[in-house]
């Protein structure tokens, strides 16, 4: 029994011996801290990384639909009259419906910005009086100078363009009869 008490008070020696000074006890403490965190990280994943996931899935949804409702309201070259400066027709149309028909959330009206700044300005005036005219009131409307070029093409080459495709088609002929029955016909 005496020996085994000393064996015991010299494995006490020893582990007091060992033991780490207390900064290290801290190190000690925050390793198996981490050690829990981790678990706890491991166990509940993915559902802690899902939100993240989808907003970036839906970030350049978002981006794609922004830049195609800039598109969609964009004025530009082709709509104004290039003497004057007015708008024409085809820009007063698209204003207004900008401003009528887009859904509430769309209805910013884009002005391509111009190579020169004044006539940029003067894009801008004719914007915002003709939807003045449109809307009454001048607080109701928000107009951006965008560096965008216009989706599409000009109305005078797709009109030009369905005029050859039209001068291309044949005159409609009718089916020749044979005796009586028109060809094709079942008996």
């Amino acid at each position: 029994m005496h020996r085994s008490w000393m064996i015991l008070a010299a494995l006490a020696g020893m582990i007091v011996a060992v033991a780490p000074p207390p900064a290290s006890a801290q190190g000690l403490k925050a390793f198996f801290h981490r050690i829990g965190e981790d678990t706890c990280r491991n166990n509940s994943w993915p559902e802690c990384f899902v939100a993240m996931d989808r907003c970036a899935a839906k970030a350049p949804l978002e981006l794609m639909v922004r830049n195609g409702w800039m598109g969609q309201n964009l004025i530009s070259e082709q709509h104004f009259d290039q003497e004057s400066g007015k708008l024409n027709q085809a820009g007063k149309l698209k204003i207004e419906w900008i401003l009528t028909e887009a859904p509430g959330t769309h209805r910013t009206i884009y002005v391509r910005q111009s190579y020169k700044a004044d006539e940029t300005q003067r894009r801008i005036e004719a914007v915002q009086s003709w939807a003045v005219e449109v809307i009454g009131s001048e607080g109701d409307i928000d107009i951006q100078v965008v560096r965008m070029s216009p989706p599409g093409r000009p109305a005078e080459m797709v009109d030009s363009l369905e005029r050859k495709y039209m001068a291309t088609i044949p005159d409609p002929r009718l089916p020749k009869e044979d005796g009586g029955s028109v060809s094709g016909d079942l008996p």
